[in-house]
């Protein structure tokens, strides 16, 4: 009897051994794959930041003034950037621009991107959210015109079948994001501001 309980002990342990290390394993893999695999966000088709902010506390009025500010400080004119706003429903909708030069590695030329996009900003009591869609660059210098879609699709050809191709669309991905992300992060930081947050003065 105590043999047979010592043995299925022993078995008990090692089946816990196994399935740790199985999860362990699938774990593993399941990072790797998320590190080696750059690409850009797609919904339905289309290429969409997107961020939503949990503001707890902050009222819809208030997350929309710092959502306008957000576009004049972050855009040279406003009033050409803002193409709609409506405050019952908590939204702004406006047209963006960026130059964006992508440089691969240490290379000294570049591709230049003069990017267009639409922006985004809906509000509520304690939420908030960004979306940067239907963006294009238009380089007539370069005769070169696409939306980030087309140009995307272009930049994916052949990378299945090639690690030098893939790896230099996971780069061109990996700035494209780093350009997008980096206007939410500027909507972050508005939203986060608390200056002039007390109007009673």
């Amino acid at each position: 009897m105590e043999i047979i309980q010592r043995l299925n002990i022993t078995n008990g342990n090692l089946k816990t051994i196994i399935m740790k290390n199985l999860l362990t394993i699938i774990l593993m893999l399941f990072v790797q794959s998320i590190a080696f695999s750059q690409d850009l966000p797609q919904l339905e088709g289309k290429i969409i930041f997107e961020k939503i902010f949990e503001k707890e506390g902050m009222s819809k009025d208030r997350l929309f003034i710092l959502s306008k500010q957000f576009f004049v400080d972050s855009f040279k004119n406003s009033n050409y950037v803002i193409k709609s706003e409506d405050k019952e429903a908590g939204q702004i909708i406006g047209k963006g621009f960026a130059d964006m030069s992508y440089f691969r590695g240490n290379s000294i030329l570049g591709t230049v991107y003069p990017m267009y996009f639409t922006i985004q900003t809906d509000v509520k009591e304690g939420k908030a959210r960004i979306r940067i869609y239907d963006a294009y660059y238009d380089n007539p210098k370069a005769h070169r015109k696409a939306t980030l879609e087309q140009e995307n699709d272009k930049k994916r050809k052949g990378i299945d079948k090639s690690d030098s191709k893939k790896e230099k669309y996971e780069d061109w991905c990996k700035f494209m994001n780093s350009q997008f992300n980096a206007i939410i992060e500027l909507y972050e930081k508005k939203i986060n501001d608390k200056t002039n947050s007390n109007d009673n003065w």
